[in-house]
C-alpha cells in the first residue's frame, strides 16, 4: 500500500525577488530549446551495480555489452548476431525503432529506463521498456548482471494475428541467458493487446578479481530466472524514478541532463566479491579517485547510500600509515602493462603507489571527511560514522601537518606549494584552502557529537582562523584570484551553503568573490566556456562550484547559462549523452541527432554532481541524524514548481511550490513515511 505524507508550510514572507531575463549573448533560441525525448542515442546502460551493461541500439536494433566493468577498462562492445525478432503470421521482422516525422529514431533515454516505439509492424503496434536494476532496499537485486525488458503490442489490423517474440543471442551458450513470461506464439484479436516480459543475463567467467554477484550465483541462467521473478518490483522502481523525473514541471532538458548522470552506477560501477566498492573515474583507467568522486557522493549517498558507506569503508582501509587519503585504487606499478591497471588493490593496501605523488594533495583528506559527513548526514548511519571517526580524525591531522609542511606565515592555515586534484595546471592553494575550512568546520561538529570537547575547541579555532586567512590573503589581499580553474577558489562557501553549514564568509565577500568571478566567466555570453572548441576547465567543478554559488546567491540567469549550455554541448551531439569527458566539450554548431557511437568509457564520475545543484534548486536537504528537513525551492521565472521528483534513503517524493501573494505555500508529499523534527525555509539558517 502506497503511503503519503504531505506536509504543506505556508511561509508568510514575502516572496523572493526572481532574477530578471537578461540573457543576451547566448541568443533567444538558446533559451527557447526544450526537449522531451532524448532520442537517436545507443542506448541507456542497463545493468547491475559492479556488474558489467548492455545497452539496445534502437537505430538499428543492435546490442553492445560490457560483460566486465567498468567501461573505463573495458567498455561496450557488439554483441555479434543479438537482437530482437517478432513474428506475425509468420514473417519475421528485426524490431529497431520507429522513425519520427523528422527523421529521428522515436525512443526516450531517460536513466534507469529506455523506451522504444518499434511502430506499426504487420498490424501490430509495438513498444519496449527496458530498465535497469534499482533497488536500494535489497542491494543484491541491484548488484546482479541482467536487464529487463517488457513489450507491448496492440493489435490495430483488421484480424486476429499470431505474434511471437525472441530475444537473440546465438554464439554466447556460456555468457548469456534469457528467461521470458512468453514462450511460444500467442493470439492477439483484432484491437486486443498482450505484453512479453524478458530478462537477459550475462555471465563474465574471465574477471580476474570476481565480481560480487559470483557470491550469489554460478551462471546466468538462474539470474535471468530470478529476474523474472522481482520484474515488478524492479520496474516500479525504475518507473518511479523516470516517471518521477517527466512528470515534473522543471524544464524537460534538466530532467534529462539529471538523471541520465545516474548512468554512472552502471558504467562506472566495481562491487567485487570480498565486499570492495570503487567508482570508476573515467577515460584514464583510474579507479577510486577521491578527488573527482567526492563531487559526486551526494546522489550515491542518496540513492544507494550502501554503496558509498562501502566505498569510504575502503577508502578508510587503505589510509597511509601517516594519515593520507589515497587518490586512486589502482594497481600502478604495471610498467607496459597498463591492462593489469583494471585491478584494484587490496583491502587494507595503505602505502600502495599513486599515479602521482600524493603527499601535497590536501584536498583528498579534506574530501574524505566532508564525504563521511555527507553520508552520515543523509543515512543517519552512526555505526558506519563511529566505525570510520578515528579515520577521519587521522586525516584532519594529516591536514594539519600538510598546513606546517607548506603552510604561508603571514596568512595563518593557508597553504602555499599545495597539490590537489587539479592536474591540468592551475594555482591549487586557494582551492585547498577553503575547502580545509569546511573540514575543520565539521570536524568540530562532529567531535561535540562524539564528547569530544578538547578537539571540538581545536578544531572551531581552526576553522575560524583560516577564513580569516583566506579572506585577508585572496579577497582583500594581492593574491590573485582569476586564471585557469579559478571556478574554485570559493567552492568552500558552495559546500556550506549545500550542508546547510551556513555563512562561513561574510556576504560582502562572498559576492565579491562572485563578482570576480563574473567578470572572468561571462557566463551569459560565454556559457562554460570560450564557443570555439574546448576548454581547459571541468565541467562538473563549473557547475558545481561556480554555479552552485550562482544558485545559492540569486544570480539565477548565470546559473541558467551555464546548466543549460553544459547540457547542449553534450546532448546536441547524441554520441556524448553516455560517453560525457571530464572537460569542457565544443560547442555543437549543427545538431548531430543519430548516434553511431557504442562507447561509454569517457563518462566522468564527477558527472552525476549535478545532483547537487538539482536539489538546492527544488530545495530539499535533510539530516537524517535529527530528522530535520530544510524546504527551500527556487522558483525561476516562474510563480510555482510542481512535482519536482527527489529520492532519498528513507523514501522518494515530490516538492510543490507556488507564490502567491500572501507569500509561498510549499507542500512536500512521500511515498513512505517520514518523520520530520523541524523544517526550515531559510537558505542558510539551521532548522529549529
Amino acid at each position: 500500500m502506497r503511503k503519503t505524507l504531505a506536509l504543506a508550510i505556508v511561509l508568510l514572507q514575502a516572496a523572493l525577488l526572481a532574477a530578471g531575463n537578461g540573457v543576451t549573448g547566448l541568443g533567444k533560441a538558446f533559451y527557447d530549446f526544450d526537449e522531451l525525448k532524448v532520442n537517436g542515442t545507443t542506448g541507456t546502460p542497463l545493468g547491475g551495480f559492479g556488474a558489467g551493461g548492455i545497452k539496445y541500439n534502437a537505430n538499428d536494433g543492435t546490442f553492445a555489452a560490457m560483460l566486465k566493468p567498468p567501461a573505463d577498462a573495458y567498455d561496450f562492445k557488439p554483441v555479434k548476431g543479438a537482437r530482437i525478432e517478432m513474428t506475425v503470421d509468420g514473417r519475421t521482422t528485426v524490431l529497431k525503432g520507429a522513425k519520427t516525422a523528422d527523421g529521428r529514431t522515436d525512443d526516450d533515454a531517460l536513466w534507469p529506463t529506455h523506451r522504444v516505439n518499434f511502430g506499426c509492424i504487420d498490424g501490430i503496434e509495438a513498444t519496449m521498456t527496458a530498465f535497469s536494476p534499482f533497488d536500494n532496499k535489497d542491494y543484491d537485486n541491484m548488484s546482479l548482471p541482467y536487464a529487463f525488458y517488457e513489450i507491448s503490442m496492440a493489435n490495430s489490423g483488421d484480424r486476429d494475428a499470431k505474434v511471437s517474440l525472441r530475444f537473440v543471442f546465438p554464439e554466447y551458450v556460456k555468457t548469456w541467458a534469457v528467461a521470458s513470461d512468453c514462450t511460444g506464439e500467442k493470439t492477439i484479436r483484432k484491437g486486443g493487446t498482450a505484453t512479453a516480459r524478458f530478462v537477459v543475463a550475462w555471465y563474465d567467467h574471465t574477471d580476474p578479481e570476481l565480481a560480487h554477484y559470483k557470491n550469489l550465483y554460478a551462471s546466468p541462467q538462474p539470474i535471468a530466472k530470478h529476474g523474472l521473478e522481482v520484474f515488478s518490483r524492479l520496474k516500479h522502481n525504475a518507473m518511479r524514478l523516470a516517471d518521477g523525473m517527466r512528470s515534473s514541471s522543471l524544464p524537460h532538458w534538466l530532467q534529462n541532463q539529471v538523471a541520465n548522470t545516474l548512468s554512472a552506477i552502471v558504467i562506472n560501477s566495481m562491487y567485487k566479491r570480498d565486499g570492495r566498492v570503487a567508482f570508476a573515474e573515467g577515460q584514464w583507467t583510474c579507479f577510486g579517485t577521491m578527488d573527482q568522486m567526492w563531487l559526486a557522493r551526494h546522489i550515491i549517498c542518496q540513492a544507494a547510500p550502501f554503496y558509498a558507506w562501502r566505498e569510504l569503508e575502503y577508502w578508510a582501509r587503505t589510509q597511509m600509515k601517516n594519515g593520507q587519503i589515497h587518490h586512486d585504487m589502482n594497481l600502478m606499478d604495471v610498467g607496459s602493462e597498463r591492462e593489469k591497471r583494471s585491478a584494484l588493490v587490496a583491502w587494507d593496501d595503505t602505502e600502495h603507489r599513486d599515479y602521482r605523488d600524493i603527499q601535497k594533495w590536501v584536498d583528498l583528506n579534506c574530501g574524505f571527511i566532508i564525504s563521511v559527513y555527507e553520508a552520515y548526514r543523509t543515512t543517519g548511519d552512526r555505526e558506519s560514522f563511529l566505525r570510520l571517526w578515528p579515520n577521519m580524525k587521522r586525516a584532519a591531522d594529516r591536514i594539519k601537518k600538510q598546513v606546517e609542511l607548506l603552510g604561508n606565515k603571514e596568512y595563518p592555515l593557508t597553504v602555499d606549494r599545495s597539490e590537489n586534484s587539479y592536474d591540468a595546471g592551475g594555482n591549487p592553494d586557494p582551492y585547498n584552502a577553503n575547502i580545509s575550512a569546511v573540514a575543520y568546520r565539521i570536524m568540530a561538529e562532529l567531535s561535540a557529537e562524539t564528547g569530544e570537547s578538547d578537539k571540538a575547541a581545536e578544531y572551531a579555532e581552526a576553522c575560524k582562523t583560516v577564513v580569516k586567512s583566506f579572506a585577508d590573503r585572496y579577497i582583500r589581499g594581492r593574491d590573485p584570484m582569476t586564471g585557469k580553474h579559478c571556478e574554485n577558489v570559493f567552492s568552500g562557501q558552495e559546500l556550506a551553503y549545500h550542508l546547510r553549514l551556513g555563512q562561513m564568509w561574510s556576504q560582502a565577500e562572498t559576492d565579491s568573490v562572485i563578482s570576480r568571478l563574473n567578470h572572468f566567466y561571462y557566463p551569459c555570453y560565454w556559457g562554460l566556456g570560450y564557443p570555439e572548441g574546448t576548454y581547459d576547465e571541468w565541467t562538473p567543478y563549473l557547475l558545481v562550484h561556480y554555479g552552485g554559488l550562482l544558485l545559492h546567491t540569486g544570480r539565477l540567469d548565470e546559473w541558467m547559462a551555464l546548466q543549460k549550455d553544459a547540457y547542449m554541448r553534450q546532448y546536441q551531439d547524441r554520441d556524448r549523452v553516455f560517453d560525457h569527458p571530464l572537460n569542457i566539450l565544443p560547442w555543437v554548431g549543427k545538431p548531430k541527432l543519430t548516434s553511431g557511437n557504442i562507447k561509454s568509457k569517457k563518462q566522468y564520475i564527477s558527472i552525476p554532481s549535478v545532483w547537487r545543484n538539482y536539489y538546492d534548486l527544488i530545495g530539499y536537504s535533510r539530516d537524517a541524524r535529527t530528522k530535520e528537513v530544510w524546504l527551500t525551492p527556487i522558483l525561476y521565472n516562474t510563480d510555482r514548481m510542481e512535482g519536482a521528483y527527489f529520492i532519498s534513503p528513507e523514501t522518494d517524493g515530490t516538492i510543490d511550490a507556488a507564490e502567491t501573494a500572501n507569500g509561498r505555500t510549499i507542500t512536500l508529499r512521500t511515498t513512505n513515511d517520514m518523520h520530520i523534527s523541524g523544517y526550515t525555509s531559510a537558505t542558510t539558517s539551521a532548522p529549529t
